[in-house]
């Protein structure tokens, strides 16, 4: 590995240690390690994104702060959101009203142990593309490596959610007052799909809810069985809608493949448009994924001990190898 990468810089250094990190992190580490990864969540390996991600926050504590910061840079919103619009080309915006507090109040409590500073969509608003250049150009402007303001970006046009199977961008965006906002990209095709699934969704959540109560007797065991089945065949419908709208996105998403070259992880990206190949690397400095091309020809080359792995191995391996004693030692003596 070492052949291919340049004497010229300390980066150049550190990425010819990547093999001895590797090494060094035994397989007990990595099973270690992927214990703590909750991997019924999504993880997006593109550049600029975090390998360890921290949830984005508010910077505030209360539903009142929260609703006074987001009136604070209402306006600047709007005007962030019909930028990302206007320079990609995209075909149009939505912006619902506000999140009712009440809404922030249940939602708050129902994901995040009632921490009301983990609710980032008070603001909240969906760009709309149908093209594969328009989703290259948002990719671009929505992502970490290039717009700082982005605290969280989460391209499910590749990985759809596991809870659905929708495919969206998803990024969290930091206004200037330090409110953050939410942003999403979806496909026209997938768009309407979801106009067709929103009550589906609806009815979803209610019926969980119902759910997670009935062992408190408020359902008999015959209830609580019927009740299972139609939400299971509702998750379901909602589910087959949102794949047949993903095959009308051929063109769009990006593929993905994971590898170990000499025990250190590699994504190879294929994108179906400009017909390109980029491989992403977990980059111990930063503690994000990172571009570097000079790993595609590794992957190819059978002289090297090359190994195809599932997306979970990938990421298990690179939270392994950043947050191991020779890697924290490596960015020491850097």
């Amino acid at each position: 590995m070492s052949t291919l990468v340049s004497q010229a810089s300390a980066h150049s250094v550190l990425l010819e240690r990547y093999p001895d990190i590797a090494r060094s992190v035994a397989f007990d580490d990595i099973r270690t390690t992927a214990r703590r990864i909750d991997f019924g969540k999504q993880f997006f390996m593109a550049a600029g994104v975090p390998i360890i991600p921290c949830p984005p926050r508010q910077p505030v504590h209360t539903v009142a702060e929260a609703y006074q910061s987001a009136a604070d840079c209402a306006g600047e919103y709007i005007h962030t959101v019909q930028e990302y619009t206007r320079k990609s080309g995209a075909d149009g915006f939505v912006m619902p009203d506000t999140k009712r507090a009440q809404r922030t109040i249940v939602k708050a409590n129902d994901d995040y142990e009632g921490d009301v500073s983990r609710v980032c969509d008070i603001h909240r608003s969906t760009i709309t593309i149908s093209k594969p250049d328009q989703y290259r150009k948002l990719s671009a402007l929505l992502s970490p490596a290039n717009n700082r303001s982005v605290v969280r970006f989460e391209d499910g046009f590749a990985s759809p959610d596991k809870d659905g199977g929708l495919r969206r961008i998803l990024a969290n965006v930091a206004m200037s007052n330090g409110h953050i906002t939410e942003v999403q990209v979806r496909h026209a095709v997938m768009e309407k799909a979801y106009d067709k699934t929103a009550t589906l969704w609806r009815d979803i959540r209610a019926m969980r809810a119902r759910l997670e109560t009935a062992g408190e007797g408020s359902m008999s065991n015959a209830q609580i069985e019927a009740l299972a089945k139609s939400l299971n065949h509702k998750e379901q419908k909602r589910l087959n809608l949102h794949e047949v709208a993903a095959k009308k996105m051929a063109g769009v998403v990006i593929d993905r493949s994971f590898y170990l070259v000499e025990g250190f992880p590699v994504m190879v990206t294929y994108d179906r448009y400009t017909k390109e190949h980029a491989a992403v690397v977990p980059d111990i400095t930063s503690g994000r994924y990172v571009t570097d091309n000079r790993f595609l020809p590794l992957v190819s080359d059978a002289d090297k001990n090359v190994q195809s792995v599932a997306r979970d191995v990938f990421i298990s391996r690179s939270w392994a190898i950043v947050s191991s004693p020779a890697a924290k030692a490596c960015v020491h003596v850097m």
